[in-house]
């Protein structure tokens, strides 16, 4: 098989993988429960699972656009260099969003409110998420960061 029907393969199973994501975070009844469980919309986005179905939501947007590359690759350096750009943005998105659900977590009245309530346990393990969630923008900072680098030198030859 070469490289082009591999590339076609590769980019129609990552359509359908994006788009399964993209059909069970739309599920209304689950974003309609977790918003009447938490009144404020702008608090269920900085909570543990406002933040997954955030992080899943641009992973699936991140897998359609892989798709569409992998089917029609960019042969220019400019848009090669104008997609790894799209790619750190992407990145610095899914390591904001943690950041700011860490922020909110560590912020004093919620701390108090936990330890007042002798929910520790709950409190690390909203920790362990948000960090689980600060992994995947990191990995695709850092690797859109390593292309940069690769297509400067490219340029530079």
């Amino acid at each position: 098989m070469d490289i082009i029907k591999a590339n076609i393969i590769k980019g129609v199973v990552s359509f359908l993988i994006g788009l399964i994501i993209i059909i069970n975070v739309i599920n209304v009844r689950e974003w309609s429960v977790l918003l009447y469980l938490t009144p404020p919309t702008l608090r269920f986005f900085i909570t543990p699972p406002g933040l997954v179905f955030l992080d899943l939501f641009f992973l699936a947007i991140i897998l359609f656009l892989y798709a569409y590359f992998m089917i029609r690759p960019i042969k220019t350096l400019k848009g090669k260099k104008n997609l790894t750009i799209i790619a750190m943005i992407f990145g610095g998105v899914f390591v904001v969003f943690p950041l700011i659900g860490i922020g909110y977590e560590l912020s004093l009245s919620t701390l108090i409110e936990f330890y007042l309530d002798n929910l520790l346990i709950y409190y690390i393990f909203g920790m362990v998420l948000y960090l689980i969630c600060l992994m995947p923008g990191i990995i695709l900072f850092t690797y859109s960061w390593y292309l940069r680098g690769k297509l400067r030198i490219e340029n530079n030859s």
